[in-house]
Parts: structure tokens; sequence; C-alpha cells
């Protein structure tokens, strides 16, 4: 279950926000800047909330590639 109290099922997979981390870490060891902006999308589609390791990933990876705008707005949309 997510801090949102919501369960995503996805082709079968149970997604919550331990596996949006997971998956936004990975992405940021392969420098993957144009899907993380596809998960962002994903996480608010699916009305999982982010945790703080959420947005330390999130933070620290923006703050490195000068997104921080970009960041900023994802945290005023959810």
């Amino acid at each position: 279950m997510t801090d949102s109290g919501v369960i995503i099922i996805y082709n079968g997979v149970i997604i919550d926000v331990g596996t949006y981390n997971a998956i936004f870490q990975v992405l940021r060891e392969m420098n993957c800047l144009d899907n993380k902006f596809k998960l962002l999308e994903n996480i608010k589609e699916h009305a999982c909330s982010p945790n703080d390791v959420t947005m330390d990933i999130l933070t620290s990876w923006f703050s490195t590639e000068g997104k921080t705008t970009r960041l900023r707005n994802f945290v005023q949309d959810i």
C-alpha cells in the first residue's frame, strides 16, 4: 500500500512508492533524464504520493542536472 493508501496494480505487479523509488534510483544511476520525467507523470497519474526518500533522490538528481524549476513544478502539482 502506498503512503496515500492507494494500491496500484499494473500488469499484475503491485506498484507503490518503494517501487517508484527503486526505479528513480536506477534511472539516476543510468542518467536517463527523459525517462525520469515520464515516470514523474506516471506517479502523479496513479496518485502515488512521493515520500522523503523519493524527494531526496529527485532533489539530488534535479539539482545536479540543473532542473530545479521542473522539481518545484512537480512538488506544487502533487
